[in-house]
C-alpha cells in the first residue's frame, strides 16, 4: 500500500452556480476538513463540512454579478476558483 497523503484542495463541481444571498450550494472537490473556511464575492460564507469531498455554504451578500470562490483549508492552503457563483 502506497500512501499518497492528503488530497489537495481543489473544486470539482458547485451544484448551483446562480445562488441568491442566503442559498446553500454543494461544492464537490477534495482536501477538505473541518477547519476550511470559504467566501463567495468577497463575503464570508457560513461552511458545513458534509464528507473530504463535500462542503455546504450559504451564499453571504454580495455585489450582484460572477464572483470568485476562495476555498481555504485547515493548514492555509488556499483555492481561488473564478466566476465560481452567479450573484443576482
Amino acid at each position: 500500500m502506497v500512501d499518497f497523503g492528503a488530497a489537495p484542495l481543489s473544486l470539482r463541481h458547485v451544484d448551483l452556480q446562480n445562488a441568491s444571498p442566503g442559498t446553500q450550494i454543494a461544492v464537490r472537490g477534495s482536501g477538505f476538513d473541518s477547519g476550511a473556511t470559504a467566501s463567495a464575492g468577497g463575503g464570508a460564507a457560513s461552511v458545513l463540512l458534509t464528507d473530504e469531498n463535500t462542503l455546504t455554504l450559504t451564499i453571504p451578500g454580495a455585489a450582484s454579478g460572477s464572483r470568485d470562490m476562495v476555498l481555504t483549508g485547515s493548514d492555509g492552503e488556499t483555492y481561488t476558483p473564478e466566476n465560481a457563483v452567479v450573484l443576482p
